[in-house]
């Protein structure tokens, strides 16, 4: 290692006058952490280590939160990053450990170094050696012939990369035939697309088997697992009532001191999403131009499926209707509703907020449920005009939605087909 860290601060100067910062804040969060850094290596071992930033990490967790563990860590990976580049370090600690356990991400090497035994912890989470197993030979050959002629495969490559894990992981398999494989596979999580997919890739790879030896047993689908894979799919989640209400009272109880009208979006997002069908991007587009009081349609621009089109909805009357059409307020109709932060393109930070404001109400939904799952259920209830089964009258949660708009019908794909027109 170099000598660094030096006397001053003049390397982390450097690096935060060239951080492309958006928000004012940014680069004093920066100098604040990386001089906190020096000085801890400097008391240290005056050696930029593996041992030095595990011991850093678990210095950090005993006052911040993790998700702020996991921030301020990215930072400083980024100025070691620089210092490599710069020729003041010889490598990267975390780049280190990263390649050496075979992990993509950074996050496996924090939750690893706040554990007692950070090496042990890291050598759980070791990645397996692709193409490894008994058959991994066999895929990676078939996977470069397939794309020899042409093909991309890389849905079909991932699949036996998994399938590769799955027998590095049970080596009592090694010799067995592959149609005990694909069902030890398959049993291994006990859901309906995780067996087709499983059947997906027996299939495939039966077959590239079969041609290089012809006693191999070409595997067939199942039909029935196929049948009852498109029942499932079919099939919506109704939400009741209460849990609509209960979604809803999570939107108005956020707790977000630095921003006071995220509640209020919040709700106004999910009220739109639940009683119209717009969708995120629809939702995060809107402008007072596009709210038509008098006429009583609310206009999409962009959507999916068209450029343009326009949706009828019943406006509450309030006593803050008629401002809309005061000429003070004309300057700002082309502005978003939700409000845009600067330097972003095309309300990339209210998607992203979006995404954050449903995951969070999807928790308070389903309390318990998964991450995946959660995002996945209330994703489903947001798109509810195009689940084609969730129906809700004027009187579904009116105490919430009443103050905002109201549905003016049954929320099926074929009415708002049939409501939306292409404008001229």
């Amino acid at each position: 290692m170099s000598a660094w860290p030096e006397l001053g601060y003049d390397a982390v100067e450097r690096f935060v006058r060239q951080v492309r910062a958006r928000h004012p804040e940014t680069r004093p969060m920066y100098r604040y952490e990386l001089r906190l850094f020096q000085r801890f290596v400097a008391e240290r071992s005056n050696a930029v280590t593996e041992e030095t930033v595990i011991a850093w990490i678990q210095e950090r967790s005993k006052k911040l939160r993790p998700i702020t563990v996991a921030d301020r860590v990215r930072k400083v990976s980024r100025f070691l990053d620089f210092l490599v580049q710069r020729g003041a370090l010889a490598a990267n600690p975390f780049t280190t450990l990263r390649e050496r356990y075979g992990l993509r991400r950074i996050a496996p090497v924090i939750r690893a170094a706040t554990q007692g035994d950070p090496y042990k912890a890291l050598e759980t989470q070791r990645a397996p050696v692709p193409w490894a197993s008994t058959l991994g030979p066999l895929m990676r050959d078939h996977v470069k012939l397939m794309r020899s002629v042409g093909f991309r495969y890389t849905t079909q490559e991932n699949g036996y990369l998994a399938f590769d894990r799955f027998l590095q992981r049970r080596p009592d398999l090694a010799g067995q035939l592959l149609r005990a494989m694909i069902q030890a596979w398959a049993a291994e999580t006990p859901a309906l697309e995780h067996a087709w997919q499983c059947s997906l890739v027996g299939r495939r790879l039966s077959r590239a088997w079969h041609r290089l030896d012809p006693t191999v047993e070409v595997l067939k689908h199942d039909r029935h697992l196929c049948a009852q894979l498109e029942q499932q799919r079919r099939r919506p989640h109704i939400y009741a009532q209460a849990e609509v209400c209960r979604a809803l009272s999570a939107a108005r109880e956020l707790s977000t001191p630095r921003s006071p009208l995220l509640p209020s979006t919040a709700h106004m997002m999910f009220v739109l999403a639940y009683c119209s069908g717009l969708r995120i991007g629809e939702i995060v587009r809107l402008t007072l131009h596009d709210v038509h009081l008098h006429e009583g349609v609310l206009e999409i621009r962009n959507t999916k499926f068209t450029s343009h089109g326009v949706y009828p909805w019943i406006p509450v009357s309030s006593p803050h209707s008629e401002n809309i059409s005061r000429p003070d307020v004309e300057l700002a109709v082309r502005r978003p509703i939700l409000r845009r932060s600067s330097g972003t393109k095309r309300g990339a930070a209210n998607i992203a907020g979006a995404r954050h404001t449903r995951f969070w109400l999807a928790c308070s939904v389903a309390p318990g449920s998964s991450r995946c799952a959660g995002v996945r259920a209330l994703a489903s209830m947001t798109c509810a005009m195009h689940s084609s089964a969730i129906g809700c009258s004027a009187g579904t949660a009116r105490g919430s939605i009443h103050r905002l708009v109201c549905p003016t019908s049954r929320l099926t794909w074929g009415i708002r087909t049939s409501t939306r027109r292409s404008s001229t």
